[in-house]
């Protein structure tokens, strides 16, 4: 326990550090717990097939997300989506642009995944609020109201590894989480405007 509590913490310390690429340092580890874990290569072989099962739906669902992500930024989708979203927003009601960037993080949020949400869509929507001379801050802490939803959206790679450990389905689980979700999202978009972490003045 003591030698993987130490080797958990040298991997953290050189993840921050930024000794090395994030998958050469977590394979590296990995093949150390493993030689010290489990000592006999016929044990390490069941281990790895017992765990693949997990595994390899996630890293399928994290390749797909890459590909489906770079498919919509790099043809232009995601820029025309915010775009076309803006539109429905009159000069006169540009200053709502933070509220507008909450409200919009709900679905995006749920349906999209962070890379293509926060690189593709928050920029767009910062430049625009830029315009009217809104902080590009307020439309990032607005955008991260949508996290609520995304940690139980299909693109969240986390919630698939937490579903194949406790043998649940994506449905029946977003069936619960949802009616607590989009209430609680909606209540901090409040929270945020109350604050004054959100403006629409």
């Amino acid at each position: 326990m003591w030698f993987d509590a130490g080797l958990t913490l040298l991997l953290m310390v050189l993840l921050i550090l930024e000794i090395a690429d994030l998958l050469v340092l977590f394979m590296v580890a990995f093949v150390i717990a493993l030689l010290v874990n489990v000592r006999a290569i016929a044990d390490q072989q069941d281990l790895i097939k017992r765990q693949a099962a997990s595994a390899v739906p996630v890293m399928i669902l994290v390749l797909a997300a890459g590909v489906f992500t770079g498919i919509m930024t790099d043809s232009g989708m995601i820029k025309a989506m915010a775009d076309a979203a803006l539109a429905v927003v009159p000069d006169s009601m540009g200053n709502l642009i933070p509220l507008f960037t909450a409200v919009l993080a709900l679905p995006l949020g749920f349906f999209r995944s962070n890379v293509g949400y926060w690189f593709g869509v928050v920029p767009v929507l910062a430049e625009s609020a830029a315009h009217y001379g809104i902080d590009a801050n307020q439309i990032a802490r607005a955008g991260a109201i949508g996290q609520i939803l995304h940690m139980m959206g299909p693109t969240s790679a986390p919630l698939w590894v937490l579903l194949g450990l406790v043998k649940a389905e994506l449905g029946d689980f977003q069936k619960h989480a949802l009616r607590w979700g989009v209430p609680v999202s909606l209540a901090d978009i409040a929270f945020a405007v109350l604050t004054g972490a959100a403006t629409v003045s």
